[in-house]
C-alpha cells in the first residue's frame, strides 16, 4: 500500500506531464500561424505606405521606413529596388 504523500506526488508529476503536453500544442498550433501574422504587420501598404524606389520616394519628399517591407525580385538591382515610403 502506498503512502498518503507518494500518491499525491504521483499525481503532481501527472498533471505536470499533462501540462507541457497541452503547452507543447498551443505553442505548435501558434508558431505555425504566427508567420502569416507577421507579414501582414511588416507589410507596408497595410501601413498606408508606397513600395516604389529610393529616388522616386525622395521626389515626392516622402520618408523611407527600413522597417517595413516590400516585396523584391532577387535580380533587381539596388538602385530600383521597393522601399517602403511614406509621402
Amino acid at each position: 500500500m502506498m503512502k498518503k504523500a507518494t500518491s499525491q506526488m504521483l499525481w503532481v508529476v501527472v498533471g505536470a506531464v499533462m501540462a507541457l503536453v497541452v503547452l507543447t500544442v498551443l505553442l505548435f498550433i501558434f508558431t505555425k500561424n504566427t508567420g502569416k501574422v507577421q507579414l501582414g504587420f511588416e507589410d507596408c501598404a497595410s501601413k498606408s505606405g508606397q513600395c516604389i524606389t529610393k529616388a522616386k520616394c525622395s521626389n515626392q519628399e516622402g520618408r523611407v521606413i527600413p522597417t517595413f517591407s516590400c516585396n523584391n525580385d532577387p535580380d533587381v538591382s539596388d538602385d530600383n529596388k521597393k522601399i517602403c515610403c511614406f509621402p
